[in-house]
């Protein structure tokens, strides 16, 4: 009996060890995270469509980059256009990054593309990134940083046009991509580009999707690791970032 009393105590003793061995592993591993970035203890402000109204992708990169808060602003089926319109002052009074992840209801809703040198009033989609891009700037702390990420390659999705077929309107996914690119890059804004280097591409978007469109919880975290590498690249203040402020590797 006090043989197997000694046993028990030795087994409870080292399940301890090791325990607290996984705790001490975990928040390493979770500090070491969060010090790779500038984002540790920082509010983020979530802006997009239905791929963020899901909250799958912030949950995560908030997680890897020790991020404080992160509050999501999203409609399902909204377009750049109005991405900005419930920000105010008061909203983003307290936030040091504010995303804005947009463009693909624009491709399959056929807003119509303009040129790079459409001003902000006007109702091309040069246009709304201009004017969406004027909103934040106007509602902003100063210190808050702003960052545009680009649509998701896309499959068969309703009638909707299927990349990498041009919309109504005669105008493809890339090149919604690229305006974004355009007017981020000549207002000195980094770009996370998913379009590119998301890993979602037309051969896999069965197994990364639900509907070839939205991203599964297999999608999320493939996407979400590209979002936290870039974020880690983007200083979280207003200070000038470097002549490339498109954050790939092409």
């Amino acid at each position: 009996m006090k043989v197997f009393s000694i046993f028990t105590s030795i087994v409870a003793a080292v399940t301890m060890l090791v325990f607290t061995d996984i705790q001490q592993h975990e928040r390493i591993n979770r500090t070491t995270a969060a010090g790779l970035s500038n984002w540790e203890g920082r509010n983020w402000y979530a802006i997009g469509d239905s791929i963020t109204y899901a909250n799958q992708y912030q949950r995560i990169v908030k997680l890897a980059l020790g991020m404080k808060s992160v509050t999501t602003d999203a409609i399902p089926g909204q377009s750049i256009r109005t991405m900005a319109d419930r920000v105010t002052k008061e909203t983003l009074k307290h936030i040091d990054l504010i995303t804005v992840f947009g463009g693909t209801n624009d491709y399959g809703r056929n807003t119509p593309l303009g040129m790079p040198g459409d001003p902000p009033e006007a109702a091309t989609f040069y246009g709304y990134v201009k004017k969406t891009i004027e909103k934040l700037n106007a509602a902003k702390p100063n210190k808050a940083k702003l960052v545009f990420i680009t649509p998701l390659k896309r499959g068969s999705f309703k009638n909707q046009p299927i990349y990498p077929d041009a919309n109504q309107v005669g105008a493809r996914l890339e090149d919604y991509v690229n305006a974004i690119e355009v007017v981020c890059v000549a207002n000195k804004i980094p770009v996370i580009d998913l379009f590119h280097h998301s890993g979602l591409e037309l051969g896999n978007l069965s197994k990364y999707t639900k509907d070839h469109l939205h991203p599964n919880a297999a999608g999320y975290r493939k996407l979400s690791k590209v979002v936290v590498n870039r974020l880690k690249e983007v200083k979280p203040s207003a200070a000038m970032e470097s002549s490339s402020n498109v954050l790939q590797n092409r």
